[in-house]
């Protein structure tokens, strides 16, 4: 099943930026929201298109490596004393860790400094870390908003509400104990705790929860000959799902790091061609680990673009701060 499309933070994103963006002249020119990698609905330009603001196209990707000043051919035709909100909505396309790579993004941030419209701009949290250190953004974007983490109950009242919508009238229990995860209280509270380790295991973020969530789905449970049913198995007749545990995956270890050099490459910029990978990887040859983490199941490959798996993101996140590359990041 695709990603369902996360109403909650659509909502959210309405509420804090609807009275913003309806203000003529805003005291507050600039609005940053950093989220974290892989948002599948890309939430920021979806938000600009509902709301009919102007979405800015960020360069080709060819281009940003191209020796020499920026051409900017993007930027020729918006007027920056006009009216209306301007929307740039991944901050990443506008850069590429490579020697020649971060020219257009001190370009775009010399512009954003002197233009007179609102401007919305939307950043990974990677990559939000990169451009701060690698061009000082933040001495030109406001300090980011983010959303709240979905804890346990925001994770199950969202994955309540899915449920309603498909008309869905299965029930969910854990294949260990046979609970039914969507059991509530007198109080409406989960009486459940997989939706606290789920939220716990995907660091609150919500394509990764869902991600993860579907994947530990089963139509039925296998079990050895003699072998015990969970003590609350479901009722005869009951069309049931089983939850089993999310599969843990392992990163490859290499002498190089080469691994954990191209995980970092893909959360920093989001997807990018072999060659595109092959440019802002530090030393020759480590694109040849690419292999390894796509059996691994870290990575996948769509045509000749490379791109994070997501339910592999807690795996690969621990592993590149256990390696010191990055820490603190979402």
């Amino acid at each position: 099943a695709p990603p369902p499309a996360c109403g909650p933070l659509r909502d959210e994103l309405d509420e804090t930026l609807l009275a913003w963006s309806g203000t003529p002249d805003p005291e507050q020119r600039l609005r940053l929201v950093v989220l974290p990698p892989g948002d599948p609905d890309d939430l920021i330009a979806s938000w600009a298109r509902r709301h009919g603001a102007r979405l800015v196209e960020p360069p080709l990707r060819s281009d940003l490596v191209t020796p020499g000043p920026p051409a900017l051919s993007t930027l020729r035709n918006i007027d920056p004393g006009g009216t209306g909100i301007l929307v740039i909505p991944k901050l990443e396309r506008w850069f590429l860790r490579h020697r020649n790579g971060l020219g257009h993004l001190r370009g775009l941030l010399d512009w954003l400094a002197t233009l007179e419209r609102p401007c919305l701009v939307g950043c990974d949290s990677w990559a939000w870390s990169f451009a701060r250190k690698a061009a000082d953004a933040d001495r030109v974007l406001p300090p980011p908003l983010t959303f709240a983490p979905f804890d346990a109950t925001r994770l199950h009242a969202w994955f309540d509400a899915l449920r309603e919508e498909e008309g869905e009238t299965r029930v969910f229990r854990l294949a260990t104990t046979g609970e039914d995860v969507f059991a509530t209280d007198e109080d409406g509270t989960p009486e459940c705790s997989w939706f606290t380790n789920l939220a716990a295991r995907s660091h609150g973020i919500p394509w990764v929860a869902w991600t993860l969530w579907r994947h530990s789905l089963r139509h039925g449970l296998e079990r050895r000959e003699g072998e015990e049913p969970p003590p609350d198995a479901a009722p005869a007749g009951e069309d049931t799902l089983w939850i089993v545990e999310p599969e843990e995956r392992v990163v490859p270890e290499r002498p190089d790091r080469a691994t954990t050099l191209i995980l970092q490459a893909l959360l920093l910029h989001g997807p990018l061609t072999v060659a595109e990978l092959d440019a802002v990887l530090p030393m020759p040859h480590l694109i040849d680990s690419v292999p390894a983490l796509v059996t691994a199941g870290l990575i996948r490959r769509e045509g000749d673009t490379i791109l994070v798996v997501p339910a592999a993101y807690p795996e690969i996140r621990a592993a590149i701060a256990a390696a010191g590359i990055a820490r603190n990041v979402i």
